[in-house]
């Protein structure tokens, strides 16, 4: 089913696609994943707060994975075009592209230049931790507002129908000052928060708000289940 799909998500030999985080501050990638594409664009979004990046989908790389990413750069920056100019110039809002022509260089040592320094070395792999977090706690916010929402008619309103038909209608996590949905609300949290540790607090104050409703409480289980892979069972 739509074949010319099909190559945006699976390579010629039917495995999955990789897709990166590429960061033009200091040219390397600094996440690969290579489950869902749109949970890594989430990821950029959110983690645009700190650096400007790009989405890229891969071509097969063997020997690209999340483990070695940071020795990983383009190739041929300036074929990396965002409208008329570079991503080197312009790229606040993360955007998903595919490569043009020849694109990857391996680098060994591979930490950039101007990176080197033990103070540089430590930074980068701050902010690569932090990426790795936000990355699964976007999986998991994201598979507990599609499996668990069922009765957030607010969020599904704000999403298909003008705003002005959605008078009335309540997001049943009660008042928080988080006024959006679950998934809308993680995002915020690692948006705005500087550090692993303040975004897994802020998480934790906020799913452990008092708020006995049923099914608030049921997501709330859900998505730590999710966040500490207990689900076995599909």
């Amino acid at each position: 089913m739509f074949k010319h799909i099909a190559n945006y998500y699976t390579t010629p030999n039917d495995t999955s696609r990789k897709n990166g985080i590429y960061c033009p501050v200091f040219d390397r990638l600094l996440l690969i994943d290579d489950l869902d594409m749109w949970v890594t664009l989430d990821t950029a979004k959110v983690l645009s707060s700190k650096i400007a990046s790009t989405v890229y989908i891969l071509p097969e790389t063997f020997h690209l994975d999340n483990e070695n990413c940071l020795n990983w750069t383009l190739l041929n920056k300036t074929t990396q075009k965002r409208e008329n100019s570079t991503d080197l110039v312009r790229g606040q809002i993360p955007l998903l592209k595919t490569f043009n022509g020849n694109f990857m260089n391996f680098h060994d040592p591979g930490y950039p230049e101007d990176y080197k320094s033990p103070e540089g070395i430590e930074m980068l792999h701050k902010l690569k931790e932090f990426a790795n977090v936000t990355q699964l706690y976007m999986y998991a916010a994201k598979l507990t507002q599609a499996m668990g929402s069922a009765y957030d008619m607010k969020s599904f309103g704000d999403e298909m129908i003008d705003s002005n038909l959605l008078q009335g209608l309540e997001r049943f996590h009660g008042p928080t000052e988080y006024n959006a949905s679950f998934l809308k609300t993680i995002k915020s949290i690692f948006y705005f928060a500087n550090t692993v540790d303040e975004a897994k607090s802020k998480v934790k104050e906020f799913v452990y708000r008092e708020n006995f409703h049923p099914a608030y409480r049921a997501r709330l289980r859900l998505f730590y289940t999710i966040l500490e892979g207990k689900v076995n069972e599909l």
